[in-house]
C-alpha cells in the first residue's frame, strides 16, 4: 500500500462521528480548490523558511511544491507565514519539519502515512505545532483529533531520540490570518487514552469501509462531521435530519447513498428548506436583540468591514509628506464595459464611441446553474472546439479552465 490514508488525520473529526462516511466518500477524490492549492504553497514557504532557505524565488518553490506555472505572491503570504515560523522558532528545542509519520499503529491502516508540519523536541516535552492557513472556522487544538494523532506517531517515532524521559505532550494550532493561536498539554497518560478512543472509531470505520455498499452503514449526521464532508450532497441520513427538521415527508427507500431520483425529489423541496433556516436565524437574531434568552446561543461581534480612509484627501497629504511617491499612492485603471455602457446612457460619450470598443469586450463562459425542469431557459451545453474560430477561420481547441492541483509531496527533514 502507498502512504494514501483512507482514514486520514485531517478527517478524523468526521471518520470518527460518523464511521460510515469513509465508505460513502469512498471515490470522491480532491477538488483540487484554490485554497487547497494556496494551503500547500503556504505549508511549503514555512518549510523553506523554517529551514533557512531564504533566497528561494516563486519559480523554486512552485517546482518544489508542485504547482509550476501557479504561483502566489509570496509578498502577501510572507507575512501571515512569519507569523508561524516565528512562533515556532522561539519554542526552541530540536525541530523537525514536514515530517512523515506512520499512523497505521493508531488507525490499523498498513503502511499509512500522515504529515506533521513540525515536531519539536524540548527536553522532556514533545510539541506538535501546525498551521492552518484557512480563514473561514477558527480551529482549536484542544482535544483535536488530527493533532492528538500526529501526537501518538510522533511519540513513537521521536521519544527514543529524546535526552529526558517525556513527561508531557503540547499540540498548538497557528492561524495567523485570523491572529489564533491555539496551545493543549496533556501527559502521556491522557494522549494513550485519546488514542485509545480513535483507535476503536478507526477499527469501525475500517470494518464498514470493508463491507462495501451496504444499508447498514452507520451514518451520523452533525455539524463537525457533515460541514466538510465530500459525501454529504448524497448522504440519505443527512436528507433525513433535514427533512424532518423542516417538518417535510421523507424519502422513499432504504440505501444510504442518494439516486438521481431521490436528489432530484429532494432538490424541490430545497427553497423551502432554505426560507425556513433563513427565517429562524432572524428570528433568534431578533429576539436576542431585545434581550430575550435563547439556550445555547448568544450574539457576538460579526467580522468588521473593509477598511477605508475616513478623510482621503488627510490620507494622501500625510503619506505626501512622509515621501511616498504620486506612482505607489494612486492606481491608474480603465473603467469596465458596464461604466462606458452607463456613460453612454448618460449622454456623455456618444453611441459610435460605445460601438467601436465594443468588439474589444469578452466574457467567461457561463456557469451551468441547477434549476426546475419548467424554468423556461434552454438547457445549458458546454462550449466546444468549434465556438472558438481561430484567425484563419479554422477551428481551435477549446481552452481548458486553470485548475489547481496538490501533487506536491512534502520534505521529511532527518
Amino acid at each position: 500500500m502507498s502512504g494514501h490514508a483512507e482514514l486520514a488525520p485531517s478527517a478524523a473529526h468526521r471518520w470518527i462521528r460518523c464511521p460510515g462516511s469513509v465508505p460513502m466518500s469512498k471515490g470522491i477524490g480532491d477538488t483540487g480548490s484554490s485554497y487547497a492549492a494556496e494551503g500547500t504553497w503556504a505549508h511549503k514557504l514555512a518549510e523553506v523558511r523554517l529551514e533557512g532557505r531564504e533566497a528561494l524565488t516563486e519559480g523554486e518553490i512552485a517546482d518544489l511544491v508542485g504547482l509550476t506555472g501557479e504561483a502566489y505572491d509570496t509578498a502577501d503570504m510572507d507575512g501571515p507565514v512569519r507569523y508561524y515560523v516565528d512562533y515556532v522558532q522561539a519554542l526552541g528545542g530540536d525541530l523537525f519539519t514536514e515530517q512523515r509519520l506512520s499512523l497505521t499503529e493508531i488507525t490499523g491502516e498498513e503502511g499509512a502515512r500522515g504529515t506533521a508540519d513540525a515536531v519539536i523536541l524540548r527536553g522532556s516535552e514533545l510539541v506538535i505545532a501546525d498551521l492552518k492557513f484557512g480563514q473561514g472556522v477558527k480551529v482549536d487544538a484542544v482535544e483535536n483529533p488530527q493533532l492528538t494523532i500526529y501526537a501518538g506517531a510522533a511519540v513513537w517515532t521521536f521519544a527514543p531520540m529524546m535526552d529526558e524521559e517525556l513527561a508531557q505532550i503540547r499540540l498548538i494550532i497557528i492561524q495567523p490570518r485570523l491572529d489564533h493561536v491555539s496551545e493543549w498539554t496533556l501527559t502521556p497518560a491522557e494522549l494513550e487514552a485519546r488514542l485509545d478512543t480513535i483507535s476503536k472509531a478507526a477499527a469501525e470505520a475500517r470494518r464498514e469501509l470493508a463491507a462495501g455498499d451496504t444499508a447498514e452503514w452507520h451514518l451520523c449526521p452533525g455539524l463537525p462531521q457533515c460541514r466538510f464532508c465530500p459525501a454529504r450532497g448524497r448522504c440519505r441520513e443527512l436528507a433525513r435530519f433535514a427533512l424532518t427538521a423542516a417538518g417535510l415527508p421523507e424519502l422513499k427507500g432504504m440505501v444510504p447513498k442518494l439516486d438521481t431520483n431521490m436528489i432530484g425529489e429532494t432538490l424541490g423541496k430545497l427553497d423551502l428548506i432554505q426560507s425556513w433556516i433563513d427565517g429562524m436565524r432572524q428570528v433568534a437574531e431578533e429576539e436576542l436583540l431585545k434581550g430575550h434568552r435563547i439556550p445555547g446561543w448568544k450574539l457576538v461581534a460579526g467580522r468588521a468591514g473593509p477598511r477605508k480612509w475616513g478623510d482621503k484627501a488627510a490620507a494622501d497629504r500625510v503619506l505626501s509628506e512622509k515621501g511616498v511617491p504620486d506612482s505607489l499612492r494612486f492606481v491608474r485603471e480603465l473603467i469596465s464595459p458596464t461604466q462606458v455602457e452607463k456613460l453612454t446612457k448618460e449622454g456623455k460619450i456618444t453611441e459610435e464611441q460605445w460601438r467601436a470598443v465594443q468588439g474589444e469586450i469578452t466574457r467567461s463562459e457561463p456557469k451551468p446553474a441547477v434549476v426546475p425542469e419548467g424554468d423556461p431557459r434552454e438547457p445549458w451545453t458546454p462550449l466546444t472546439a468549434t465556438d472558438y474560430p481561430d484567425e484563419s477561420g479554422g477551428t481551435a481547441p477549446a481552452p481548458v479552465p486553470e485548475k489547481k492541483s496538490r501533487k506536491g509531496k512534502k520534505s521529511q527533514k532527518s
